[in-house]
């Protein structure tokens, strides 16, 4: 037996003598052999065999780094007449449609099976518009006609890959007939890397997207649609990104200044004025156990982390902006509860 666990763990590249970085900790023999499965399964699918994943229902929204760490990081600072750029302050990327910006994934290689798979969706950030699926307008629609007649889930993504349309290890995913069918870009990954993406709308295309705040979730996923970590940024689809960018950061520290906290990591000038929320230190002095409780569907359960992440986030916010140094691990702790219940119940079954 033990010859046979020494055999696969070998298989998948993994010290079967050495606790390779903790991954080996309470395995059990179904467990290794679940493991040799997926590895095996990845090394014979090719990407003419590859059939990709459609998540459907709306992609969860909690920031969730998990055991790979996985990381998302944009450098538009060098850019060629600033075609793309991204706030820090803002956790937001400000970019010309139809203009390609790299966006690097970095993860910890010894806690997944390579090869993996980094998705891209484009959401509705504002809670009012979450349960709507994001999708090119008229006009950019049917500017594809006659472009190497382009599948129905490619001219309905707002969201393209740099590569051309049928490059290996591209895959567009979604499923028109089925409003509850998100789409899309899943790219293969055999190591941490970069990739090109370009918008083919802007927020203000007014039968798309419709000036509604956008934000581009990434997940890392195996083959099997298994999610490893996930990562959000806010999305300004415009013209002139650099003085979008200086308005919407001058918009974002006199909003501070003045006590308002901000829901949504994307902005828009067009959004309505949330209203003012100010959140007393002593509220986050008692610790409080929820109650398990049962909801009636997943997009209810979802929708009700989503609150308590947003005002989770509002909260070290108010209290780093009192004292800087103060200490906010409960606050975090939190967080990472919420992101692990989230994931629990999005991996969950279907949606009643």
């Amino acid at each position: 037996m033990y010859s046979n666990i020494e055999h696969h763990l070998k298989d998948i590249n993994i010290d079967p003598f050495v606790h390779h970085n903790d991954i080996l900790i309470n395995t059990s023999l179904g467990d290794i052999h679940e493991l040799y499965s997926i590895k095996k399964l990845n090394d014979s699918l090719s990407p003419v065999d590859f059939v990709p994943v459609s998540p459907t229902g709306p992609p969860c929204t909690i920031v969730y780094s998990g055991d790979s760490c996985f990381r998302v990081e944009i450098d538009g600072s060098n850019t060629q007449k600033k075609k793309f750029l991204y706030s820090k302050k803002l956790n937001c990327l400000f970019v010309n449609s139809g203009h390609n910006f790299s966006v690097n994934f970095e993860w910890d290689t010894s806690k997944v099976l390579h090869p993996v798979y980094v998705r891209a969706t484009v959401v509705f950030s504002a809670p009012c518009d979450a349960e709507k699926r994001v999708e090119a307008c008229y006009q950019h629609y049917a500017s594809c006609d006659g472009v190497k007649a382009l599948p129905e889930n490619i001219r309905h993504n707002v969201l393209r890959s740099g590569r051309e349309v049928g490059a290996p290890d591209v895959f567009y995913c979604g499923a028109p007939a089925s409003t509850d069918s998100w789409y899309s870009v899943l790219v293969r990954f055999p190591a941490p890397s970069s990739h090109a993406f370009h918008f083919v709308c802007r927020n203000s295309c007014s039968s798309g997207i419709n000036r509604r705040p956008l934000s581009l979730v990434f997940t890392l996923e195996s083959a099997a649609g298994n999610v490893y970590g996930r990562q959000i940024v806010g999305v300004r689809v415009c013209s002139c990104p650099k003085r979008d960018m200086c308005k919407a950061e001058t918009a974002a520290l006199s909003s501070s200044d003045h006590g308002l906290l901000q829901s949504t990591p994307a902005m828009s000038s067009t959004t309505p004025s949330s209203k003012r929320i100010k959140l007393e230190e002593s509220e986050c002095d008692t610790l409080v156990t929820l109650p398990a409780i049962t909801v009636p569907g997943k997009r209810v359960a979802l929708a009700g982390l989503r609150v308590m992440r947003d005002m989770l986030l509002q909260t070290r916010a108010v209290q780093l902006r009192a004292r800087p140094q103060q200490d906010v691990r409960a606050v975090e702790r939190g967080l990472a509860e919420l992101a692990a219940a989230a994931d629990a119940v999005y991996r969950g079954g279907d949606d009643e």
